[in-house]
């Protein structure tokens, strides 16, 4: 293989993203970020992103990629780098061909699972939903599909059951990640990458997207165990937020924090018992109590005593 030298790299992220700690690598040059604009944005806003201050900082060109009506633009501001590489981490859409095909090497992706399990946004959800203690990450090329494009370099690690979010997605892509974004790079700079094409027969996980509203069905309707559906539970936390009956703006001050496995095996559903809140899927039956974050606790008083609920 041609040895490549990768003078003018781009990363194509979003604000917090872990992408940033590689801008100064000695190994290669970043000269720019894409920011990446939330899903229904139709312009760019008035006011400075954190990201913005961070390439204003740096020395490092910028440019904020709201989807199809700033394309035109994109590609623009690309084509004047004349750019070698881009590397996306955080992306709410998929890019077109016209603007991933233009960097002399191509563009690849950082996705947090073991490809080809877990296509689509979602992965952490359905590994929690799955009870998968072995993810991983995967760095591809990106093609016109959806994380299907060929692989570079991918690996699997192993992690503890009930492992919070943070500390999943700290190992997936903090660690894991970003050291194989580095090692991708320099590869496909010393021309030592190897690519595979990823299987498209077979049944594989995928990883869409679920409505919030609907979260009960996940976490009631399954047939786990104990410790599957504990894990399920702390995996995806944040949706408890959503789940009837306080789903009602009133009581956004209110919080449930997940204790453990109730000695008590419930029936099957959502029940509540002064402070605490029950799911159960009828096999086992997972305990929260009620936190209390900023807010009016009068109007929370007044919405639980509807539901015979004391504080």
């Amino acid at each position: 293989m041609t040895e490549r030298k990768l003078k003018k790299v781009v990363f194509i992220t979003k604000p917090g993203s872990p992408l940033l700690n590689l801008v100064n690598d000695d190994n290669f040059e970043v000269v720019g970020i894409i920011e990446d604009a939330p899903r229904g944005t139709k312009t760019k806003p008035d006011n400075e992103s954190s990201l913005e201050v961070f390439c204003v900082e740096n020395d490092l060109e910028y440019f904020y990629y709201y989807g199809k009506d700033s394309k035109d633009l994109c590609i623009d501001w690309i084509s004047l780098l004349d750019l070698d590489l881009m590397v996306v981490y955080l992306m709410s859409r998929l890019l077109p061909k016209s603007i991933f095909s233009i960097p002399q090497y191509g563009t690849i992706n950082l996705h947090p699972a073991y490809l080809p399990h877990y296509r689509g946004p979602n992965p952490y959800f359905w590994e929690y939903y799955h009870f998968d203690l072995e993810p991983g990450a995967t760095v591809h090329f990106i093609d016109e599909g959806e994380d299907t494009g060929d692989i570079l370099n991918q690996k699997k690690i192993k992690v503890k059951k009930n492992i919070a979010p943070v500390d999943l997605k700290k190992k997936v892509i903090n660690e894991l990640g970003m050291e194989l974004i580095r090692k991708t790079i320099l590869e496909l700079q010393n021309g030592t990458y190897k690519e595979s094409k990823q299987l498209t027969k077979g049944e594989f996980i995928k990883s869409p997207m679920i409505d919030k509203n609907k979260y009960e069905e996940y976490i009631i309707e399954n047939d786990f165990d104990k410790e599957h559906l504990l894990h399920f539970a702390i995996g995806t936390e944040p949706y408890l937020r959503n789940i009837a009956p306080f789903s009602n703006k009133v009581i956004q001050p209110l919080f449930w924090k997940i204790e453990g496995l109730s000695e008590e095996i419930k029936a099957k559903g959502i029940t509540v018992d002064k402070s605490f809140l029950f799911i159960s899927n009828g096999k086992a039956t997972i305990q929260l109590k009620k936190y209390y974050g900023e807010g009016n606790k009068a109007k929370l008083v007044n919405f639980l005593s509807k539901l015979n609920v004391k504080i």
